[in-house]
């Protein structure tokens, strides 16, 4: 079973899985280099904004964790949506998976409130009355 978190709807540092084992999330100090996919590349030169020079190396530091998809069966993390300054206008989204593919990049305006989220499609907060 693939679980979703959003940092607005619901994004514990850790998940407990069916065996007892907590599982990691947030991890501020991930780093390196990424794998470029087809995709990824081809959104680049394809987004609204303009062309993206994506970045050779990732730093979790210079960038705020937006959602992760768990395989709960698995017990890991499957993808992490990260999103960064990009420029003066822009911020920029990046899709990374478990093995460090860049699955798919886009510009976001730096001023995008999200008001669209869907937050049906997330694991909810537990401790939110609704």
């Amino acid at each position: 079973m693939l679980l979703l978190f959003h940092t607005d709807v619901y994004m514990p540092e850790r998940i407990r899985l069916s065996t007892g084992e907590l599982l990691k999330l947030v991890e501020p100090n991930l780093q390196g280099r990424m794998k470029v996919s087809y995709h990824a590349s081809r959104a680049a030169q394809t987004d609204r904004y303009g062309l993206i020079d994506i970045p050779e190396y990732f730093d979790a530091r210079k960038a705020k964790l937006i959602e992760v998809e768990v395989d709960h069966a698995a017990g890991k993390v499957t993808k992490r949506v990260y999103r960064q300054k990009y420029d003066e206008h822009h911020d920029l989204v990046l899709v990374i998976t478990d093995k460090w593919v860049l699955k798919t990049v886009w510009l976001n305006c730096r001023g995008d409130a999200h008001r669209t989220l869907d937050a049906s499609k997330y694991v909810p907060n537990p401790g939110r009355v609704h």
